[in-house]
C-alpha cells in the first residue's frame, strides 16, 4: 500500500527526482498524467489528480508566456506538445 503523498512529497523517479511533487514542473507532471502506467502508482496518481485543474492553468500560463517570450534566445517554443516533447526526448 502506498502512502498518501503530499506537496512536500519527493518524486520518487524521473527527471526531476528528489524534486518536491510542488516543484516538479506542470508538463511533466501532466505527461505523466497520459500515460497508463501511472496508474500502477497509486499515490502519485491520486497526487496528480487531485491537482489537475492547477497544473492544467500553470501549464496553459506556460504555453502562454512561449508565445511572447524567447528566453534563450532560441525561439520560443510554438506549441505545449513541442513541450512535452521535449520532455521526452524526441
Amino acid at each position: 500500500m502506498e502512502r498518501h503523498l503530499t506537496d512536500e512529497s519527493l518524486m520518487p523517479w524521473g527527471e526531476h527526482k528528489g524534486k518536491p511533487l510542488a516543484e516538479v514542473p506542470a508538463p511533466y507532471l501532466l505527461d505523466l498524467w497520459t500515460n497508463k502506467w501511472l496508474r500502477d502508482y497509486k499515490g502519485l496518481y491520486s497526487w496528480v489528480q487531485t491537482k489537475l485543474d492547477r497544473l492544467r492553468r500553470e501549464a496553459a500560463k506556460i504555453e502562454a508566456a512561449k508565445g511572447s517570450a524567447d528566453i534563450d534566445g532560441g525561439g520560443a517554443m510554438e506549441t505545449y506538445d513541442e513541450y512535452l516533447r521535449s520532455y521526452r526526448g524526441f
